[in-house]
C-alpha cells in the first residue's frame, strides 16, 4: 500500500529476498501484493526452480508501494480459494507496515480456514498494528515477528521460515487442564475443549515460545488450595498422547497480569458481544470499548468575584520569598498542627527523591533550588551536619522527625520502599498544585 512508501517497502524487498533464497526445492510459492486492489506475481502458485525464483526475485527488487489502501480481506480470500495438490500444505507469510479498517473481519476470515492453511506474520516499522499482526497468527495458528527502527531482518525472517515449514504431522499442544477447576475463556482459542481428542486443533509449537491465557470459571481459593501442576496434553500426528505437568507459581494479587490476559481473550474473542462484554467486564480498552471521562463539580449560584491579598504569615521578613529557615518554620509549624504519621512521611519522601531512606545533601540542594534559594555549600554541610544527629552524612527518618517536630518522643521508621514510592508520587503532584 502507499504507506509502506520509502523504507518500509525496501525492507519488505529485503525479506521477500531473504525468503525466496531460503525456500525448499519441490515447494510451490506465489507473491501477492495487497493494497487497494491485489495484485499477484502468478497467477496461481508455481514450482520453486530456478526460473520461477529468478522471475520472483526481480519482482521483489522493483516493488513500489503503488496500490493505494490497505485491503486485506480480498487477496487473503484468493489465496484460500487456491486448491491445494495432494502432499502440500499452505502456508502464508504476511507483512505489513500498518493496519486496516475491517479487522474483525479478516480475522474471522481466517479463523474460518484455519484448516485451509497456517499464517504467519511480520509487522514492520513503528506504526504498524499490533492487533492485525497477531491476531492474523493466532487466528490462523501461526507466529507473529516484529521489525522495528534499524533492527535486522534477517533472524526474524529466518525464525517465520522455520516455523512455516514445520509440518502439520508436527506433534501438538491439544489441551490444557487444571485439575479442579475449569476455564471460562482461554487463548489461543484453539486450545478450548473439545468433545473429540482427536478433533481438536491445537496449537505446533515446536520451536517456539507459546503464551497461554485463561479466565478460571471460579476461583480456587487461597494459594494453599490451589492445584499443584498445570497439566499440558499433547497428540502425536499417530494418535499417541503424552502429558506434560507444569509447577503452578502464585503471584500477589495485582491487575496487570489481568489486564494482559484479558486484553489476549478480548482479542481472540469471535463474536463482536462477546469481545465488548469481556472487555467491559476486565475494564481494558480495546477496538469495542472505551473510556468516558465524567467530571463532576458543585455549582455556586451567583457571580464570580477574585479577591487577593498578601500572606505575611509566611515570609517572617516580608521580602516576599520563602527561604528555607522560613520554609522549615512553616513546615514545623504544620506539622505540630496536625502531628499525623502519613503527613510525615510524605513530607520526608518529598525530600528523599531517590528513595535511599535518607536525605542526601545533594537532595536537599535539589529542594532548596525548587524554592529560589541560594546557598553555598559551605552553608549547606552546616545545615546537615545541624540535623545528622548520628554523623553519617545524611539525614534519616527520625532525624528528620526531630527537625521538623522539635525534640519530642521516638517516631516509627517510613514504610517500606513501595509505599515510599507512592508517597513521592502524591507529594511531586501536590507540589505542583
Amino acid at each position: 500500500s502507499g504507506s509502506m512508501s520509502g523504507e518500509p517497502i525496501r525492507r519488505a524487498a529485503e525479506a521477500m529476498q531473504i525468503f525466496l533464497r531460503s525456500l525448499p526445492q519441490g515447494c510451490r510459492f506465489n507473491i501477492v501484493g495487497f493494497g487497494s486492489r491485489p495484485e499477484l506475481l502468478f497467477d496461481e502458485p508455481r514450482a520453486y526452480g530456478e526460473e520461477t525464483l529468478a522471475t520472483a526475485s526481480a519482482h521483489a527488487q522493483h516493488v513500489q508501494a503503488d496500490l493505494g489502501g490497505t485491503e486485506l480481506e480480498q487477496p487473503l480470500r484468493q489465496i484460500f480459494r487456491w486448491p491445494v495438490p495432494s502432499g502440500f500444505e499452505r502456508r502464508i507469510v504476511l507483512l505489513t507496515d500498518g493496519q486496516v479498517s475491517n479487522t474483525s473481519d479478516v480475522l474471522r476470515l481466517v479463523r474460518e480456514n484455519q484448516s485451509a492453511g497456517k499464517v504467519y506474520t511480520i509487522g514492520i516499522g513503528s506504526s504498524v498494528s499490533h492487533h492485525l499482526v497477531e491476531g492474523l497468527a493466532e487466528a490462523g495458528r501461526g507466529s507473529a515477528e516484529f521489525v522495528a527502527g534499524s533492527e535486522r531482518m534477517e533472524p526474524k525472517v529466518i525464525r517465520q521460515l522455520t516455523r512455516a515449514l514445520q509440518p502439520d504431522e508436527a506433534p501438538r499442544l491439544s489441551h490444557v487442564e487444571w485439575p479442579g477447576s475449569s476455564f471460562e475463556e482461554i487463548a489461543p482459542a484453539s486450545l478450548a475443549p473439545q468433545a473429540d481428542a482427536q478433533a481438536a486443533t491445537g496449537v505446533v509449537c515446536c520451536g517456539q515460545r507459546v503464551t497461554i491465557s485463561a479466565l478460571l470459571r471460579s476461583a480456587v481459593g487461597p494459594p494453599s488450595s490451589a492445584p499443584p501442576a498445570l497439566r499440558l496434553h499433547f497428540l502425536a500426528a499417530d494418535g499417541r498422547a503424552a502429558r506434560l505437568e507444569l509447577p503452578v507459581r502464585t503471584l500477589p494479587a495485582g491487575r496487570q497480569l489481568h489486564a494482559t490476559v484479558g486484553r489476549t481473550l478480548v482479542r481472540e474473542a469471535a463474536a463482536v458481544e462477546s469481545a465488548t462484554a469481556l472487555a467491559a467486564r476486565l475494564q481494558l480498552l480495546s477496538e469495542h470499548t472505551s473510556f468516558v471521562a465524567v467530571s463532576s463539580s458543585v455549582a455556586v449560584p451567583g457571580p464570580l468575584s477574585v479577591a487577593s491579598a498578601n500572606c505575611p504569615t509566611l515570609t517572617g521578613d516580608a521580602g516576599g520569598v520563602v527561604d528555607f529557615p522560613e520554609f522549615l518554620s512553616l513546615m514545623a509549624r504544620k506539622m505540630k498542627d496536625t502531628d499525623t504519621e502519613e503527613e510525615l512521611i510524605q513530607a520526608f519522601v518529598a525530600f528523599d527523591r531517590d528513595g535511599s531512606g535518607s536525605i542526601s545533601a545533594a537532595e536537599l540542594r535539589h529542594v532548596m533550588t525548587n524554592l529560589g534559594e541560594k546557598i553555598t555549600d559551605e552553608e549547606l554541610d552546616e545545615m546537615v551536619r545541624e540535623a545528622d544527629v548520628d554523623e553519617d552524612g545524611a539525614i534519616d527518618y527520625q532525624e528528620f522527625v526531630k527537625m521538623m517536630m522539635g525534640d519530642g518522643p521516638p517516631r516509627a521508621a517510613p514504610p517500606p520502599q513501595g509505599a515510599a514510592s507512592q508517597g513521592a508520587a502524591s507529594q511531586g503532584a501536590a507540589s505542583q498544585g
